[in-house]
């Protein structure tokens, strides 16, 4: 997952949309190992509201994109996730870039994809090949419809990369 929203935030940032990656992943955060930023403080540090939100985004001239981490791991997540700090964030973002791409824990781990999701224009619904179950998908897709949340697209992530050749008759 967080290789595929990293991939596609640089993509629209070589495009020239003004981006903004947001690692929401409050649980096990990837972003930072990515983009070699470890030890960067981020969105739960700026939810605190001592030092502002701006003053934790990086931008990466290299790839055309800014980019809010996770922050310091906190001991309730769900807390910061389901709070209308969260949505005043999402909403403060929305109007300062073209495209805000937020990475969040895996649908079927926790709720934080959905919660999220709710307040955002829709989710890209990203499934690891050979792993993630026919049975699986169709849950997480039951719960993205029973939320309301549209969804915008679905990914296919790990496929073998063996080349595909048709069957000789």
């Amino acid at each position: 997952k967080s290789s595929i929203v990293s991939n596609l935030a640089v993509t629209f940032g070589m495009d020239g949309a003004k981006v903004l990656l947001l690692d929401l992943n409050l649980r096990e955060p990837a972003l930072d190992r990515y983009f070699k930023l470890e030890g960067t403080k981020g969105f739960t540090d700026s939810i605190s509201g001592k030092i502002a939100l701006q003053d934790f985004i990086v931008h990466h001239p290299a790839k055309g994109i800014d980019i809010l981490l996770s922050g310091t791991l906190t001991s309730d997540p769900g807390r910061l996730i389901d709070s209308p700090e969260l949505r005043e964030v999402i909403s403060t973002l929305h109007k300062s870039y073209d495209i805000v791409i937020i990475d969040t824990p895996p649908i079927m781990r926790v709720s934080d994809a959905i919660v999220i999701g709710r307040v955002t224009d829709g989710i890209l619904y990203v499934v690891e090949s050979g792993k993630t179950t026919s049975p699986m998908i169709e849950y997480g897709l039951s719960l993205i419809k029973r939320s309301g949340i549209d969804i915008i697209g679905f990914v296919l992530n790990k496929t073998d990369k063996k080349p595909y050749s048709y069957p000789i008759c």
